[in-house]
């Protein structure tokens, strides 16, 4: 409301202006020719009345034309500008030409000091729109990858059950006992691959849709962590690994949803073990820094690149390899970061090539 109410006070503004020049115009222009009609009649004939209704009249033409130039120009190319919007063209380059505020070919300084408000205001909409437009295709690509991910996750595990159940059920042929318990084992890790991506697929979407609550609870956090540091180190997937837990806490009560934490350090955890060679040290610390929980996962593997650290919550931004471990479902960095984020707290990480890698999950108390 204020930018109009400023708008309507400039427009109220300059039309008094026009009028107050328009009767200077025409007092001034009368008396030069009343003055030049008395001191050289021979060459000026016209009566002073209808020099005078002639030059209102072209004086009522000249500042119609240029009130029209300040309010309905500017009006005009603003529709046009919202035209544009409206057909998906949301380049602020494009508006600014239309308008050319620099060159005042169509709006002059004056028409833009009266829309300035406007004017700015439609520039942000314009960048914002663009900006959205961009969002927006990237989620469709990034939805598009997710898909694709999905599909060839699901199919891979998939494959490995049916190849395994074809072998058993093959006529004609005699599996000796510890064939068959291998490729039972090998349905039930595939299985457990497909369930564990669903889960976590599920458990994303319903994130995205606004339906998982948090089921928190006062959680006595060294007792927490230990548990599932032990859990995870009894894991045949990580018993090549060292495991190490420190505690600095003293007030160790935390209210949590201790279920999402949980799969969150489990996710992060067997990241540090599914992507660094055996013999990788593994230390888990606790710590309460500025009124916020801190549990720091650190490892002293391979580490990262800077593009890798850069996406590494980016769901399949590295896929999930056909022979991966059942853990693995291409979604488990994203989700760690989501349950993080719900309980508002953040994951910072550094990494460095050949040095390791150190997440930081920062909890506030």
């Amino acid at each position: 409301m204020k930018i109009f109410y400023n708008i309507a006070i400039r427009i109220i503004t300059l039309f008094l202006f026009l009028i107050i020049a328009f009767v200077i115009s025409f007092v001034f222009l009368s008396v030069i020719f009343i003055l030049l009609k008395y001191t050289t009649p021979a060459i000026i004939n016209i009566k002073v009345r209808n020099f005078q209704i002639y030059t209102a009249a072209l004086l009522a033409i000249i500042f119609a034309y240029l009130f029209i130039s300040f309010i309905a120009k500017p009006v005009n190319n603003m529709l046009k500008w919202l035209k544009l919007l409206s057909e998906g063209d949301y380049k602020v380059e494009n508006k600014v030409e239309l308008l050319k505020f620099k060159n005042s070919v169509v709006l002059n300084k004056w028409s833009y000091f009266l829309y300035k408000e406007l004017i700015s205001q439609m520039k942000n909409l314009t960048e914002r729109l663009l900006e959205t437009e961009k969002q927006r295709k990237l989620l469709e690509e990034n939805r598009r990858q997710w898909i694709a991910g999905i599909t060839h996750d699901l199919k891979t595990p998939l494959s490995y059950v049916r190849g395994y159940s074809s072998m058993i059920t093959v006529p004609n042929y005699q599996w000796n006992s510890e064939d068959i318990k291998t490729f039972t084992k090998k349905i039930e890790e595939k299985a457990i691959h497909m369930e564990t991506l669903i889960n976590d697929l599920s458990t994303s979407l319903k994130f995205y849709d606004g339906e998982l609550l948090l089921k928190k609870s006062p959680t006595n956090m060294n007792s927490f962590v230990q548990k599932l540091v032990i859990d995870l180190a009894n894991n045949p997937i990580a018993k090549d690994y060292s495991f190490s837990l420190e505690s600095k806490l003293e007030e160790d009560i935390l209210i949590i949803d201790a279920q999402l934490i949980s799969r969150s350090l489990q996710n992060i955890i067997m990241n540090a073990v599914l992507h660094n060679p055996i013999d990788t040290k593994i230390q888990v610390s606790l710590d309460k820094i500025d009124n916020y929980f801190q549990i720091q996962i650190k490892d002293d593997g391979k580490g990262m690149d800077e593009e890798t650290l850069n996406n590494m919550f980016e769901k399949y931004y590295r896929g999930t390899p056909t022979d991966s471990h059942p853990e693995g479902s291409g979604l488990g960095m994203a989700l760690a970061k989501q349950f993080v984020e719900a309980h508002n707290g953040l994951i910072e990480v550094e990494s460095k090539i050949n040095y390791g890698t150190c997440v930081t999950i920062k909890i506030p108390a």
